[in-house]
């Protein structure tokens, strides 16, 4: 592992560093066009972590390339040439307890609009999703 591979594990933990075969599933876009092998997936938990990996990232000039469900058809979520990492969401995923009075719910960004189910019930707050994306709605 190079010294700047394990300052990222060192940073983000088992969990939030992946490479080399870890990383080939976040390398390419949904249709698998675009993408080249990033150097790493660096995967924080919370904004302390996404603030320092940027500064390692820009520290050692490398690309940063945020990556949030990877489902883009156009390549924008992926490497497009050398010496770039994904810096996948996944991650920060917790949803916070809804706000019934003002219908609205906040969520980290890396919350997928599959997550929670769609359709699904929460806290009284209603998941829906449709082909323009997901929302959130108040029951009541």
């Amino acid at each position: 592992m190079s010294d700047l591979a394990q300052q990222f594990a060192a940073l983000l933990g088992a969990k939030g560093w992946l490479s080399s075969a870890d990383a080939l599933p976040y390398a390419r876009d949904w249709l698998n066009r675009y993408g080249v092998p990033p150097i790493g997936v660096a995967r924080p938990k919370d904004t302390d972590e996404v603030a320092a990996v940027v500064k390692v990232c820009r520290q050692h000039s490398i690309t940063v390339v945020p990556q949030g469900g990877n489902t883009g058809l156009c390549g924008g979520s992926v490497v497009a040439e050398g010496n770039g990492l994904i810096l996948s969401l996944s991650r920060m995923a917790a949803i916070a307890v809804p706000d019934l009075t003002s219908g609205t719910v906040y969520v980290d960004a890396g919350v997928r609009w599959r997550q929670p189910k769609p359709n699904a019930t929460i806290f009284g707050v209603c998941a829906k999703s449709s082909q323009r994306g997901s929302a959130l709605k108040a029951l009541g």
